[in-house]
């Protein structure tokens, strides 16, 4: 089920982004340090994992090859992998599309 944002919370926001001087001296700068922080963190523990990914420093989002973690090649158990991370907090979505049939090419190991 799918909703608007309420009328309060789409003020508050226009009102916050109206603020330029907040937005561009101390929104995006921290922003950016968290978000190379924490893509520089996931990087590292994929390598020390071996588990091969998509090196793209300017994403919000990191690909990584997670087959080797599957018990058999199908969609089912790459729900179930994917139940098994979500329930330990990184967060990930399954890449239905390519499944188990394909792998990723460009990878970082």
């Amino acid at each position: 089920m799918f909703h608007g944002v309420p009328g309060p919370i789409q003020h508050q926001m226009a009102r916050l982004l109206q603020d330029r001087d907040w937005i561009d001296g101390r929104f995006l700068p921290e922003n950016s340090l968290r978000m190379q922080t924490a893509h520089r963190y996931m990087t590292e523990e994929l390598q020390s994992l071996g588990v091969p990914y998509l090196h793209r420093p300017a994403c919000f989002y990191i690909w990584a090859e997670l087959r080797k973690y599957l018990r058999e090649p199908s969609f089912a158990e790459e729900l179930s992998l994917w139940r098994c991370l979500l329930k330990h907090k990184p967060s990930t979505a399954p890449l239905l599309a390519r499944s188990a049939s394909s792998s990723l090419t460009d990878s970082n190991t």
